[in-house]
């Protein structure tokens, strides 16, 4: 499972379980597992931008010109130019998450923030904290998700050229917004200047079944994703000012079956403006959509 402990750099060491499961009836518990100790990573990285960290005998299903059949190569022998084989995933979580909750999570993602202790007094006194902004365009639909995911919130018209919805401590069904079923922790670290200490998708998005994934995605499009068309021309593309959740969310459009390109650019934001920060630029990254899967990207339902 992946996580913002998983080693992105090449030769770090990584600790390698294996585990056997039975998958031919769905998710299943692991039968079998072994402690392969601490080993080395070794990071590959995709023309897409998505990285694969594999150790030096991982078997790696292969491609190439001239073969009709496909074969298995140890990563090790790997070289520049070889292909992976990436299929979309046919094993699915079992959590009973709504596709209205895990849609309202892929929100929470996107333009959500949620810090669950207060770092910026020097203390891990745990509080809560965490609110949804939207565009006053969007309001509404805001409104709509959050009732449907049975989320209790204030809505807060005092903010400027945003809507702030304020996520209360407990659902509608009595859940903590912080349990295990919503898998939130802690988000933000203090703040540096203007920068914005790291933020991770909830564990509770890793164990979703096939249409919450997708609800999934709905959400964080809603969020930060754009569909347009210019000259006849489609676009769609999905925007993060973090690494880690841009490759994250790149996963599960791989493990749908969207597959999609990663970029890297240097962004002026708004609201750092507002912040009193001007002539500042952020690392930003972005993912963009081949054409070819428009039409299986507009059933997530985006609109």
């Amino acid at each position: 499972v992946p996580s913002h402990d998983t080693p992105t750099t090449a030769g770090e060491d990584c600790h390698v379980f294996e585990g056997v499961v039975d998958t031919t009836s769905g998710p299943n518990p692991i039968s079998h597992a072994f402690n392969h100790g601490v080993r080395k990573l070794k990071m590959f990285t995709l023309e897409s931008g998505r990285k694969i960290g594999l150790t030096d005998e991982h078997p790696v299903e292969q491609w190439c010109v001239g073969r009709k059949d496909t074969y298995f190569e140890q990563a090790s022998n790997l070289v520049v130019g070889d292909y992976f084989i990436s299929q979309r995933s046919n094993v699915w979580g079992s959590s009973d998450m709504k596709e209205s909750e895990a849609e309202f999570l892929g929100r929470m993602v996107g333009d959500g923030s949620y810090n669950l202790y207060d770092d910026s007094r020097g203390n891990r006194e745990p509080y809560h904290k965490m609110y949804l902004s939207c565009s006053w365009e969007e309001k509404d639909e805001c409104v709509d998700l959050l009732e449907r995911a049975s989320i209790n919130y204030t809505l807060d018209e005092t903010q400027g050229r945003h809507c702030r919805f304020w996520i209360n401590a407990i659902d509608k069904k009595g859940r903590r917004m912080d349990s295990e079923f919503w898998g939130f922790n802690q988000r933000y670290g203090e703040w540096n200047d203007h920068t914005q200490g790291k933020k991770y998708i909830p564990a509770s998005a890793y164990s979703l079944s096939y249409e919450s994934m997708k609800a999934f995605l709905r959400g964080y499009h809603d969020a930060d994703g754009r569909s347009s068309t210019s000259d006849g021309l489609s676009k769609v593309t999905l925007d993060c000012c973090h690494e880690h959740i841009i490759d994250t969310i790149q996963q599960f459009l791989f493990a749908v079956g969207i597959p999609c390109k990663k970029h890297y650019s240097l962004k002026h934001r708004k609201a750092d403006e507002e912040l009193g920060f001007f002539g500042t630029y952020n690392d930003h990254w972005s993912l963009a959509v081949p054409s070819e899967y428009f039409t299986l990207f507009n059933s997530l339902g985006v609109s």
